[in-house]
């Protein structure tokens, strides 16, 4: 691996950030925290390394990830995000981290498999079979809003999974015939799941 190298936080100028994704106090810094120790890390409910830093008297929450690409890759662009190339989230090593767009991001994370999909969506209302189930039912003449009320989903979501919009992983009877497919990931949290 290669050696740890040290910057300055642009975002947090009494912090380095180093290339392994690891923060430290400065030399400048208060010293309620050993100067030149590595500061504990915390992982959130998503996932993602994040650390508590202190600027102007003010306690903030950093994610480790966006302080280490904003110092060995730069500035973030407006409107893009880091994503992490391997798709693991604790990989916060600086040549791990890209700067991408929303769709980009996300259409990454379904080539990487890890896009919760279906009922791997905690959120997630139906099982594969209610969906094979609903294509059925529009395939047998029912009406999308009657298939919504029977299923507590609202018409729009409904008509999404019956062309094969969302759930287009479940595989099954479409009533055109024919599966349409988006390309891109849809939203974790929907609560139609996909």
């Amino acid at each position: 691996m290669m050696q740890e190298e040290w910057r300055i936080s642009p975002s947090f100028p009494c912090y380095e950030v180093s290339s392994h994704g690891n923060v430290r106090r400065c030399d400048n810094s208060p010293k309620s925290y050993k100067n030149g120790e590595n500061m504990k890390l915390t992982i959130d409910k998503d996932g993602y390394f994040r650390i508590g830093l202190c600027m102007n008297g003010k306690s903030h929450t950093a994610i480790v990830h966006l302080l280490v690409a904003e110092a060995f890759i730069g500035p973030r662009p407006e409107g893009l995000e880091v994503n992490h190339i391997d798709g693991v989230k604790s990989n916060n090593f600086w040549g791990n981290l890209e700067y991408t767009t929303q769709l980009e991001n996300l259409n990454h994370k379904t080539r990487m498999g890890l896009c919760a999909r279906g009922d791997k969506n905690g959120d997630c209302k139906l099982t594969p079979e209610d969906v094979i189930q609903m294509r059925a039912l529009a395939k047998s003449g029912v009406t999308q809003k009657e298939i919504a009320k029977r299923y507590g989903m609202g018409e729009s979501t409904t008509s999404s999974i019956i062309r094969g919009y969302i759930w287009s992983h479940v595989e099954g009877s479409f009533p055109s015939g024919r599966k349409i497919r988006k390309d891109k990931c849809e939203s974790e949290t929907s609560t139609s799941c996909v």
